[in-house]
């Protein structure tokens, strides 16, 4: 068996992404626009990660690829006529643009460490893109694509209002919040084209309850089956199979699999 191996470097960030466009651009979607759309990304994403890589810290560190890629697959999830992107429309390119350079702050910009490092990269992209002009107030995490408005707006104009359920544990009660709001909305996009999310922060900051609320939150739309796994040092592949298996439907023998049509 040979095998041929091209490094990332090697390859460069932009055939992935031209086959990204060719393969999954919506039906329908002109070769106009899909020549905007790669002029877009060679607009933004070399300059964008060039500066983010000398100017910024990371939560963890990240590979040019693999951003890129959460950027390609966040945009899909984003660019839907469910979520304002009509091809027919007279402004399907600043639709385009707006929901391009959402999916931009929060791929190549997600990973971005700390406020200061987030106040710093909502300068640049304000400082150097005027392909779709965020608000001036805050920083451009503060905002997501209205599609009715077709305008960015504040995540408070999106945020549910708290009922309180007497039932619950005080343990599981989460306050719908800024953050609670657009870190589910960006988890649930990503659940919609099959990638998955990892949150990262310090002990106590609610990472776990932000998850298992917005997966609780988007059962019905994504047809989810919502099951938590607590790890630790002691944890094994063995037992988690088990637990895993508790929740899958027996198909046949030696083959088990999800509810039907979850």
């Amino acid at each position: 068996l040979g095998v041929v191996w091209n490094p990332p470097e090697a390859l460069g960030w932009r055939p992935p992404v031209v086959t990204w466009v060719n393969k999954y651009s919506p039906a329908g979607m002109s070769d106009e626009l899909k020549d905007a759309l790669l002029a877009l990304f060679d607009e933004c994403v070399p300059k964008t990660h060039h500066w983010a890589v000398r100017n910024t810290h990371e939560a963890i560190p990240s590979m040019q690829n693999n951003l890129i890629r959460s950027l390609c697959l966040l945009f899909q999830s984003l660019f839907t006529a469910e979520k304002g992107a009509n091809l027919d429309a007279p402004d399907i390119l600043d639709v385009m643009k707006k929901q391009f350079m959402f999916a931009l702050v929060w791929s190549l910009g997600g990973n971005v460490d700390g406020n200061e490092g987030k106040e710093k990269f909502s300068e640049f992209i304000r400082d150097n893109f005027n392909i779709a002009r965020f608000p001036n107030s805050g920083v451009v995490y503060d905002y997501f694509f209205d599609a009715e408005s077709r305008e960015f707006k504040p995540w408070e104009e999106k945020t549910r209002v708290f009922e309180y359920n007497r039932e619950m544990k005080f343990s599981d009660i989460l306050v719908p919040t800024k953050d609670t709001t657009r870190y589910s909305f960006v988890m649930a996009s990503n659940l919609e084209v099959m990638r998955g999310s990892l949150y990262i922060g310090d002990t106590g900051t609610g990472k776990s309850v932000i998850m298992a609320d917005g997966l609780w939150n988007s059962t019905e739309e994504l047809s989810l089956v919502p099951f938590t796994i607590n790890f630790s040092a002691q944890t094994s592949a063995g037992r988690t199979q088990e637990q895993l298996e508790t929740r899958f439907e027996k198909r046949r023998k030696g083959v088990i699999g999800a509810p039907i049509n979850k």
